[in-house]
């Protein structure tokens, strides 16, 4: 047999690494297996039973009534009114009245034992009618005697007035209420006061317009004096002293200092700025020229 030569020996060196194969092609996805089948539903299990309900508790006992407290003791007796001023005596109307209500029948019915078949149905309506009536009128003098005649300060609203007024004609047109006016002794008319003029704010009479017409000769109401409410009115300053003012018609807080001018007081300024006491003084003067 041949021998078997050994390579082994002087081996040369080795080669390059020779370029890397091309990588093969990505084999295709299998199929998806099939989704087993889904087990039914088990049957629902038996409700158990309710058990039954308790027995009402025992309701407790009411408590026993609480002690009544003492009753206070009686208040002093109030003071007695003084006694009247005893009526005077007056005849009413009375409807109805019977032929034997007469003096001499009046009488002589009693004596025979009669009753007095007076029908006083009607009376009461007549007194009534007299607490009603907005312009009561007097038969006679209204004596006050030792009491007040008390007018209100306090008054509830705009176009409201507590006093004493009087009945005239006024001289111009659109009379608003309020305004300070004066009796002109030419025609008897009440018109505007002027400070400015003697004749319209010196030695004459004032007056408030109450209620007037809108033609001049028309006729009205005048406040002679006491208090009115005019929301047009602006004197904030209760108790001062309100002057004729150099306007027409109007009054003011301010004391008149131009030559020539009329001070005269004819009120003060009332409890809110809307108030006037109106009570004109009988005295005035002219300033200086």
């Amino acid at each position: 047999m041949a021998e078997k030569e050994d390579y082994t020996k002087d081996t040369g060196p080795q080669g390059e690494d020779g370029p890397q194969g091309i990588q093969g092609i990505q084999g295709e996805d299998g199929p998806q297996g099939i989704q087993g089948i889904q087990g039914e539903d088990g049957p629902q299990g038996i409700q158990g039973i309710q058990g039954e309900v308790g027995p009402q508790g025992i309701q407790g006992e009411v408590g026993p009534q609480g002690i009544q407290g003492i009753q206070g003791e009686d208040g002093p007796q109030g003071i007695q009114g003084e006694e009247g001023a005893p009526g005077t005596t007056d005849y009413l109307e009375l409807e109805n009245v019977p032929d034997t209500f007469a003096p001499s029948g009046h009488h002589a019915d009693h004596e025979n034992g009669g009753d007095d078949e007076l029908d006083l149905s009607g009376l009461a309506g007549k007194i009534a009618a007299l607490s009603d009536d907005a312009a009561p009128v007097l038969g006679g003098n209204l004596t006050v005697g030792e009491q007040t005649i008390q007018l209100d300060p306090s008054l509830s609203g705009d176009g409201k007035i507590s006093g004493i007024t009087a009945a005239g004609v006024i001289g111009y047109a659109n009379a608003a209420f309020g305004e300070l006016v004066y009796l002109a002794n030419s025609d008897g008319r009440y018109k505007k006061t002027d400070a400015n003029s003697e004749a319209t704010a010196g030695d004459v009479q004032l007056a408030l317009v109450i209620s007037a017409g809108t033609s001049i000769g028309d006729s009205g109401v005048f406040l002679l004096f006491g208090y009115i409410k005019e929301t047009d009115y602006d004197y904030n300053s209760p108790g001062d002293a309100l002057y004729i003012s150099e306007t027409g018609g109007e009054m003011t807080l301010t004391r008149p200092t131009t030559a020539s001018v009329i001070v005269r007081v004819v009120g003060y300024a009332g409890i809110d700025a809307d108030t006037v006491f109106f009570d004109p003084s009988k005295t005035w003067i002219e300033l200086a020229a």
